[in-house]
């Protein structure tokens, strides 16, 4: 190794044997070459696995050139390897600091000649050509991520002139190719001068003629050799940034835009410059609670995702608004269903964006307490095993009472943190539940309910809509959301349990409902809480239209329908227009939000059961019609009608129809209530 001083172009020239920068004022010579990679051919996971075989030579500097400051160049004598994009040349100072000389360029050209590395501000491009002529460029970072490894994307004009071992790294990042370096040698000065960046930069986003969302739109493209800082051109506005992206705050509409890198000597050149159309402002996706969610009061949290710059937001519950500058709201809710949206506002809430898509959620009203029941344990609660959320438990439940059983609420051993919510899925299948736990089709989903959680171990109370089960044999599956089951394996004496009413025999587990391979026998710890001395309320949900002069059709119920027809029920809808042709009509298959028109709701799900057509009453222009049903007279009328026979438990989803020829369809629809048929 020795060192070569710098005493003027031509003594450089003949000295180091390709022309150095102005700056350099000598080099260390002499660094050992070989074969890159050193067995084999290139291998690693770029980014994230370093190839097995790296070349790697030492070479010590004993002594600085006088007045040098930085390392100027990276000189590689007689180089050759094919394919040149796959190697990658890393300098270490003997600080440690490792540097990133040159990252994978050249494509599918191969090296073949001696080669000159020099700071990356000078900015010179690597020539074209296979082999790539003999040439002095400039470092290239190419993608890699700064500090990944330790290795910097750094200016060799920012690495400090050092004495010591300074160590060349040439990694090959893949198969095939092989290579060998002669010697290497390295050079020190002073900082060259910055000219103006040379190349424009590659725009990266929005892509060319992209349809964007508003307000705000997030320019970006590639970083430019020797750029400090960056000017962007939207509409011929130019704005300065100092990293390789820019927010516009932009308008609905077609927009043009570039960008230029910039530094203390000048401007380069600009990029070609890409359009892009702004469609208007974003809305947020709502996050909690998930669409048509059970959920418990009186406490609900809605919660839905940011959007860039926006200063607030409104939320709607039921048409009413709520404005918070969170991305989360605490709603005081009441029983019933609920329609909620959120829409975002920015630049001090002068500029107001649209709506999300509504979601809905039933609030089941206060957290469950007990009800005044009879009660059927499967066991203690010693858990022992358990599988996590969306898990679900199978057993057997043989009703031997003859007028069958109301369930209303489950006990569970839950791995629910105590006071986080979770919900219960209750579903029901002909006879047993052993050799259907794949059998989805066999499956019926009779009740959603949920709780709060006691902690593992403790009886967690879930309350689910009551449903009815009659004298005979029944499989059991509950599912699990938001927690865990926790239960024990069956040894043959814990796995059945009895009353004058019912038994049950436990039993099989599974982590991903119908899906994963059961586990048996398993007990799940858990209580069976039935026939509570409760009439559940008429649930109101969905939404009315608004009619042509104002109306807003509200439909109600005077009690729950009796399977005995203990009571009277009669089902009324008020504010109908007046003198309008209409009717009732009603489902056995569950609740339906879907478009009608441009302001009503189809609420109820397929098939329908329509009841006589009659007229509102009332003022023509006025909301003072009426429609109303005799429920029991209608069902005694009809013997065949959807649904009849009805059984306790059995849901009813009711909804009102009437003209209303200036509206969509010429009709609308009032709200919908589900009835629940009691004993």
């Amino acid at each position: 190794m020795r060192l070569v001083f710098s005493m003027g172009a031509a003594l450089a020239v003949a000295l180091c044997g390709v022309q150095a920068s102005a700056q350099t004022i000598g080099c260390t010579t002499g660094g050992v070459g070989g074969a890159f990679p050193t067995s084999g051919t290139g291998n690693g996971t770029f980014q994230t696995v370093l190839p097995s075989f790296p070349f790697s030579s030492v070479l010590n500097v004993a002594s600085l050139p006088p007045g040098a400051t930085v390392v100027t160049e990276v000189k590689l004598n007689t180089m050759n390897h094919t394919y040149a994009g796959d190697t990658h040349f890393v300098l270490t100072a003997p600080s440690g600091q490792m540097i990133n000389l040159f990252c994978r360029q050249g494509g599918g050209n191969d090296w073949g000649g001696s080669y000159v590395i020099n700071s990356v501000e000078q900015a010179l491009a690597l020539p074209a050509g296979t082999p790539v002529p003999s040439s002095t460029f400039s470092q290239n970072f190419g993608t890699w991520t700064s500090t990944n490894f330790g290795i910097d994307n750094v200016a060799l004009s920012a690495v400090a002139a050092q004495t010591g071992n300074w160590t060349l790294t040439i990694y090959d990042w893949a198969g095939g190719d092989v290579g060998t370096l002669t010697d290497w040698d390295i050079c020190f000065g002073t900082p060259p001068p910055v000219p103006p960046p040379s190349a424009a930069p590659a725009l990266t986003a929005p892509a060319a003629n992209a349809n964007v969302t508003g307000l705000f739109v997030n320019l970006s493209w590639g970083a430019v050799l020797g750029a400090t800082s960056y000017e962007v051109d939207v509409d011929g506005t130019v704005y300065a940034t100092a990293g390789t992206a820019f927010q516009f705050q932009s308008t609905a509409g077609l927009h043009n835009w570039t960008a230029r890198g910039v530094n203390s000597s000048g401007a380069g050149p600009w990029a070609v410059s890409r359009a892009f159309t702004d469609t208007g402002l974003t809305a947020p996706t709502l996050s909690a609670p998930a669409a048509n969610a059970v959920v418990f009061g009186p406490v609900v949290p809605l919660s839905w995702t940011a959007v860039t710059g926006a200063s607030s937001y409104d939320v709607d519950v039921d048409g009413i608004v709520y404005n918070t500058t969170s991305t989360s709201y605490a709603y005081n809710s009441a029983a019933g269903v609920h329609n909620w949206t959120v829409r975002a506002k920015w630049v001090n809430n002068t500029i107001v964006g649209p709506y999300a898509t509504a979601r809905s959620y039933t609030d089941l009203g206060a957290a469950p307490s007990p009800c005044n029941g009879t009660v059927l344990a499967a066991g203690p609660f010693v858990g022992g095993n358990g599988l996590g959320t969306n898990s679900c438990v199978y057993f057997d439940l043989n009703v031997t009472n003859p007028a069958g059983i109301n369930v209303s609420q489950f006990l569970t051993n839950a791995t629910a943190t105590a006071g986080v919510a979770f919900t219960l899925e209750v579903f029901t299948c002909p006879t047993t539940y052993v050799g259907n736990e794949l059998n989805s089709a066999v499956w019926t989903l009779v009740s959603t309910g949920g709780g709060v959680g006691a902690g593992t171990g403790q009886q967690s109370l879930a309350e689910v809509p009551d449903f009815f089960l009659a004298q005979g044999a029944h499989g059991m599956a509950l599912r699990i959301i938001g927690a865990g089951h926790t239960y024990t394996n069956g040894n043959g004496g814990n796995q059945f349990f009895s009353n004058s009413d019912l038994s049950i025999t436990l039993g099989a587990s599974q982590a991903t409902m119908f899906v994963s391979t059961p586990f048996t026998p398993r007990v799940w710890n858990g209580s069976i809480v039935y026939n509570c001395n409760s009439t559940p309320p008429v649930l109101s949900y969905c939404t009315a239209g608004t009619t042509t002069n104002g109306c807003t059709a509200d439909i109600s119920a005077s009690n729950q329908p009796s399977v005995t027809q203990a009571n009277p029920c009669t089902i009324s809808v008020a504010d109908v227009e007046g003198q309008k042709s209409g009717l009732i009509f009603y489902s056995v298959s569950g609740q339906l939000i879907q478009a009608w028109n441009a302001s009503s709701f189809l609420c109820v799900k397929a098939p329908t059961q329509r009841s006589n057509t009659q007229v509102s009453g009332g003022t023509v222009g006025q909301c003072n019609g009426t429609l109303s049903l005799d429920w029991n007279a209608f069902q005694n009328a009809n013997p065949t009608a959807l649904g009849n026979p009805f059984s306790a438990g059995n849901k009813v989803q009711v909804q009102a129809w009437f003209r209303d020829p200036p509206a969509g369809k010429a009709t609308n629809l009032s709200n919908a209530i589900e009835l629940t048929y009691v004993p």
